[in-house]
């Protein structure tokens, strides 16, 4: 049973590294506590009902997922303080719980312990390893330089790196370095590609400073080695002091479509952390390529 587990978490999580213990005893998760701080989460497979094995692993404060053997371990999903359960199948019944002190776990009682489906929940933590190390900017004017406080506060519960560039030094750094020329590929395939585009005469200069924002985005990103951003695209453009001419929309939608980088409007640093996610949970595919 465990080697058929465990070539069934491989298969299905070939990039994933699982470092594997076997737990009988209290004094087995002691011998090994010092082992998994370093971890991103504790997958733990309950056949014969280890209750308290359990809550002294979640005493780490480690994202956990328990698959427990529904006629072996699964009376621990059911002696569980609290929570609610949603039936999937007619042999497996997910119970998030806000259990166990509060810590982060999510169980699943089932027959089919190797299945894709019950296996398969380690990919939140997967994401959660991909937030970690994902680098992202946030583009501000310079006065408002403060949202470092929100940003570590978000930075601290998911562990995403932030870095806050002026405004004014992107355009000068980045936007103002790209061409019309250089753009223009990028600009006429959009408007080939667009459902209506009534007026050109008034929407080809926007939709040209647009190509050239997507390139200085795609720059800024390579440069930094991050791979998410958020422009705070209004206060770049008031009415009386315009910093940064173009809005971000078309390039944003593109940035979408090539799969790289994940963009979010307004310097919005909990809007990001959703968008991040879903494409880390569901990936996208690119749809459309520029020249």
């Amino acid at each position: 049973m465990k080697s058929g587990v465990l070539d069934r978490l491989r298969s299905i999580f070939p990039s994933v590294e699982f470092e594997v213990y076997s737990i009988r005893y209290l004094e087995d998760v002691r011998e090994i506590i010092d082992e998994l701080r370093d971890s991103v989460g504790i997958l733990v497979i309950d056949l014969q009902g280890g209750g308290d094995i359990i809550g002294q692993l979640a005493g780490l404060g480690k994202p956990m997922i328990v698959i427990a053997e529904a006629l072996g371990g699964g009376a621990d999903v059911l002696l569980s303080h609290g929570g609610y359960s949603m039936s999937v199948s007619e042999s497996e019944y997910v119970h998030y719980l806000k259990s166990l002190d509060n810590y982060p776990i999510l169980m699943v009682s089932t027959r089919r312990i190797d299945s894709e489906d019950a296996l398969g929940k380690v990919r939140y933590l997967e994401v959660l390893d991909k937030l970690r190390n994902t680098h992202a900017l946030i583009v501000v004017p310079g006065s408002k330089m403060a949202i470092w406080n929100t940003l570590n506060d978000v930075s601290r519960i998911t562990g995403i790196k932030f870095s806050v560039i002026d405004g004014r030094d992107f355009v000068d750094r980045y936007y103002s370095k790209v061409g019309d020329e250089e753009a223009k590929p990028i600009a006429e395939a959009w408007v080939k590609g667009a459902y209506q585009y009534p007026d050109p005469d008034r929407q080809w200069p926007e939709v040209l400073k647009s190509a050239r924002l997507y390139i200085a985005i795609n720059r800024v990103l390579e440069d930094y080695k991050a791979n998410a951003i958020s422009i705070d695209c209004l206060g770049l453009r008031l009415i009386n002091k315009v910093i940064l001419d173009a809005w971000p929309c078309l390039a944003y939608m593109q940035l979408w479509l090539d799969g790289k980088y994940v963009p979010m409007c307004e310097a919005d640093a909990n809007s990001l952390i959703v968008a991040l996610i879903g494409k880390y949970l569901l990936n996208t595919a690119a749809q459309l390529r520029i020249p």
